[in-house]
């Protein structure tokens, strides 16, 4: 009788080492989803604040426009994070093209590896008044 209850309890080791291994491997699989959405994110993240850059510079070459209907600029640089484009942690590199109407603003933000470009076409009238302004988003 005594090697009956001996048998059945060897039977059990095979059956929680597998329960085991499938819960390591269920583990396992959650915490790589949850790195991976979380690199995501921190990506999302990034590549909106670039946008967000680019746009602020944008509006400071439109008011310099606006302070001064001559305004250009080959570039310049505005940090919104100490040494941001140094580090290209947070900044936009901003050039104003055209003396004359229409001028072409190129404002580039930067956030760690993300680069978001916006256009922004400024109509001035005779007296260097801002008529029009179109601004899209540039892919490339």
């Amino acid at each position: 009788m005594k090697q009956l209850f001996k048998e059945k309890g060897v039977a059990t080791i095979p059956l929680v080492l597998a329960l085991t291994i499938f819960i390591i491997a269920v583990g396992a699989i959650i915490s790589i989803t949850a790195f991976n959405e979380n690199n995501i994110s921190q990506d999302f993240y990034s590549s909106s604040q670039a946008l967000t850059y680019a746009k602020a510079g944008a509006q400071d070459a439109l008011i310099k426009i606006a302070r001064n209907g001559d305004y250009t600029s080959t570039g310049y640089n505005i940090d919104f994070v100490e040494n941001g484009c140094n580090t290209n942690s947070g900044c936009a590199t901003v050039t104003v093209a055209s003396v004359t109407s229409p001028k072409t603003i190129i404002s580039q933000g930067r956030m760690n590896n993300n680069i978001r470009k916006v256009q922004v076409t400024v109509t001035l009238d005779t007296n260097w008044l801002i008529t029009n302004t179109v601004s899209q988003e540039l892919t490339n």
